[in-house]
């Protein structure tokens, strides 16, 4: 029998985890915290909504995309009981991004294939005798969060790798990452790249601790987003992250010109 929500009218098929704060949230593990201390919010500081997870409680409904559909009417319902909400955003895993950069680095055969120069030369002290490539490989399938020194040289290396799977990695011209390309096709912005925003054993075996929020513009700017992204594959992007773009020197790949149909 094919499943029938009006079949199971008190019986939810889609959640969405949502929190209310002053500003986007950056790490998952405070706004779980946040939740679990039973804390109320206050209506009158609460200028962001944060959506951190969406999960379907439904196995014959998986598949079908009502994340969206859920989002917009959470938006909807939000702005008229807080109208002081100013910004609409996820705190969003990136999934594959570990097992993308995992199986890019077993495959170089020269450390300048992988780090630029100004990595390698941060990562050399810290590396010792051992070389880079070798060093990194092995210091990513330990604690290495846990090491303040590793900690620091790696983030500029997993920082830049990380924005250059989001914005230049592709299939079929569109983000090689399933998560990226749900939001951006939907017409949110990648906003912000958070170093370390879930610690847990899986955030770290998934990303290596990062996190990326995208943002939900309103109205004109989300069709015009959404339109951009499905018909010219084009990501858009937030003056910060545009900014990370350049400091790192991640050269988006080029949009392929739009096919009549």
């Amino acid at each position: 029998m094919k499943p029938c929500i009006l079949c199971m009218p008190n019986e939810p098929v889609v959640v969405l985890h949502t929190a209310l704060m002053e500003q986007i949230g950056s790490n998952v593990q405070h706004i779980l915290r946040q939740n679990q201390s039973g804390e109320v919010e206050d209506p009158d500081k609460i200028r962001a909504a944060v959506f951190y997870s969406v999960s379907s409680t439904q196995r014959g409904l998986r598949g079908i995309d009502l994340g969206m559909y859920l989002i917009r009417r959470a938006v909807t319902e939000l702005r008229r009981e807080f109208p002081d909400i100013a910004e609409f955003a996820t705190l969003s895993p990136i999934p594959t991004f570990a097992a993308w950069l995992l199986t890019k680095m077993r495959s170089a055969t020269d450390v300048s294939a992988v780090f630029t120069e100004e990595e390698q030369t941060t990562l050399k002290p810290v590396a010792g005798t051992t070389d880079v490539l070798s060093f990194v490989r092995r210091s990513l399938s330990s604690n290495w969060f846990e090491d303040d020194r590793i900690r620091s040289a790696l983030q500029g290396f997993l920082t830049r790798m990380c924005l250059t799977y989001l914005i230049q990695e592709k299939r079929r011209g569109f983000a090689y990452d399933a998560v990226a390309n749900f939001h951006l096709g939907n017409g949110a912005e990648v906003w912000r790249l958070n170093w370390l925003a879930d610690t847990s054993g899986k955030g770290l075996s998934q990303s290596f601790g990062l996190m990326v929020n995208f943002r939900y513009p309103l109205d004109r700017d989300l069709i015009e987003n959404s339109n951009n992204y499905i018909f010219n594959k084009q990501v858009s992007v937030s003056n910060e992250i545009r900014n990370l773009v350049d400091k790192f020197r991640v050269a988006p790949a080029a949009a392929p010109a739009a096919v009549p149909v």
